[in-house]
């Protein structure tokens, strides 16, 4: 229970995704969470819940850092300095959606990946890129998955990379550098 005029609680969630990618995850986390948006700027954006048996609503501020974002809930009635664990409640509602959206969005881009890797294989085996290009485009897919996510299951990710190594989309080297990220060097 936070105390103060008006009661609030703030807290810090590491992200460590591009600032861009952060405002979109929030974004579908505060539109899941019915909360309304009633302002947003590149770094902060400042959403509002609806009145409550415990209070007259709140206020939840979210600033957009580079590697991390601070999050504020506090009481919109500036008198009520008893929030019953209300605020807190707001920050770990919001903070749990917002992992469950990333994962989401994780999940996603790893769907991709294998989808974005076999179009390049087969537009580089039928003449239309070049080898050169498919490495590339390779290297720059291989540097964008969502490595925290993988780790937390990184045995099943790698046998479905097995899979498209058979397939001779990926080789050796890539795996290589695909485990070195994931397990460490």
């Amino acid at each position: 229970m936070s105390f103060g005029f008006p009661a609030y609680y703030i807290a810090k969630y590491q992200q460590k995704v591009d600032r861009d990618i952060k405002q979109i995850i929030i974004i579908e986390s505060l539109d899941e969470l019915y909360w309304k948006i009633s302002s947003k700027t590149h770094n902060k954006i400042i959403a509002k819940s609806d009145i409550n048996f415990w209070s007259w609503g709140e206020v939840i501020q979210i600033d957009i850092r580079e590697s991390y974002i601070t999050l504020t809930s506090k009481c919109s009635f500036p008198l009520q300095c008893f929030d019953w664990g209300k605020n807190k409640e707001n920050i770990s509602k919001l903070v749990k959606k917002i992992k469950e959206v990333e994962n989401r969005h994780a999940e996603g881009s790893l769907d991709n990946f294998a989808k974005v890797l076999k179009k390049n294989h087969m537009l580089y085996k039928s003449g239309i890129i070049s080898e050169k290009e498919n490495n590339v485009q390779k290297k720059s897919s291989i540097s964008q998955l969502p490595y925290n996510v993988i780790k937390k299951n990184p045995y099943d990710f790698l046998n479905s990379l097995t899979s498209i190594k058979n397939e001779g989309v990926l080789n050796s080297d890539d795996l290589d550098i695909i485990k070195s990220n994931i397990f460490g060097s």
